[in-house]
Order: C-alpha cells, then sequence, then structure tokens
C-alpha cells in the first residue's frame, strides 16, 4: 500500500461497542508474553486462548485504523503471533499509544 494518511475514525466502531472494544484491546496487550520490534511495526506473542478474541479486536480495529496491517500467526505450542504493521508513521503510532519506549540500543 502507497504512503497513507494516518487518520483514526473513531466513529467507525458502533458507540455501543467502543467500551468493550477498548476493555478487549487492554486485556489483549496486558496478556502479551513477549514483544518483537520490526522494521515497520511491532510482533505480539500471545496465549492461544486469546486467538478469537484477538481476531475480533481486529476486525473492529481496522474500521477505525485502516492503515494498520493486521496478522496472526498461529503455530504450535500453545500460542500465537500479531503483527501489526504499517507505513510511514505506524511504527511511532503504536509506539506511542502503547506506552513502548524508545530501545536505548537503537540510537
Amino acid at each position: 500500500m502507497d504512503e497513507q494518511t494516518i487518520y483514526c475514525d473513531l466513529n467507525a466502531i458502533p458507540p455501543e461497542s467502543r467500551a468493550q472494544h477498548s476493555a478487549l484491546a487492554e486485556a489483549i496487550f496486558e496478556s502479551v508474553t513477549e514483544r518483537l520490534e520490526l522494521a515497520n511495526g511491532y510482533r505480539f506473542h500471545l496465549p492461544i486462548n486469546l486467538w478469537q478474541q484477538v481476531a475480533a479486536w481486529a476486525l473492529l480495529e481496522r474500521l477505525c485504523c485502516p492503515f494498520f496491517d493486521f496478522r496472526l500467526d498461529l503455530g504450535s505450542g500453545g500460542a500465537f503471533w500479531l503483527s501489526i504493521t504499517g507505513v510511514g508513521g505506524v511504527k511511532a503510532l503504536l509506539r506511542a499509544e502503547m506506552g513502548i519506549e524508545d530501545d536505548p540500543a537503537e540510537g
């Protein structure tokens, strides 16, 4: 996808679903067991029991944030990876929204 404007449409998620969507996001990201930095985003390791909740969250999240690319990787071992990537300032937005501190080793 070409460079695009990072603009969240907060009205894209129905008002009656917003609180539940936010609570689900909080529960998902509190359950991350490992985080890997990618060139254009982040990859999160999560318990397998959250697979369906993460898929449901990503479907709604893409409505308000169409500039995110989501990928769910299910392998063996009882866990899976959620990758959130994109172009432009997506990585910086993720870092800010999730309170991810800059890695001092990155310079």
